[in-house]
């Protein structure tokens, strides 16, 4: 599914598609957004089908990130048939796999019941 005409999405595919790319910086003063915001839409390209790549060689210019290609349009249509979702593992559940309960670490590593334990001795 290709993005709206005349949105900010498909101004930064435009500029990337350009024979010379476009840096962060060049994204960001064509857009208005942020820095984080514009590398995140990056991203979002990616996720999108789009294969991305940046070369680091021009040490005055920062990094340039160019399109190298994207997602054809049957793949597009099957992706979006199939609810456009990437199956994950989210890892056990919260009870458990057997109801016992799921022991959260500390900041320091320490598991909660330990970390009150200690609190205790030391009162």
């Amino acid at each position: 599914m290709s993005p709206r005409v005349g949105t900010k999405i498909t101004k930064i595919i435009a500029m990337l598609e350009g024979e010379h790319g476009a840096t962060v910086a060049q994204l960001v003063a064509a857009t208005g957004w942020l820095p984080h915001t514009t590398r995140a839409a990056l991203t979002g390209l990616r996720k999108r089908g789009y294969t991305l790549t940046s070369d680091r060689s021009d040490r005055t210019r920062g990094s340039i990130y160019r399109i190298v290609s994207a997602r054809s349009s049957d793949e597009a249509t099957e992706a979006a048939a199939a609810g456009g979702a990437v199956a994950r593992d989210t890892g056990p559940s919260e009870s458990g796999a057997d109801d016992q309960p799921v022991r959260h670490k500390h900041r320091t590593g320490a598991t909660r019941s330990s970390a009150k334990a200690r609190i205790r001795k030391a009162a």
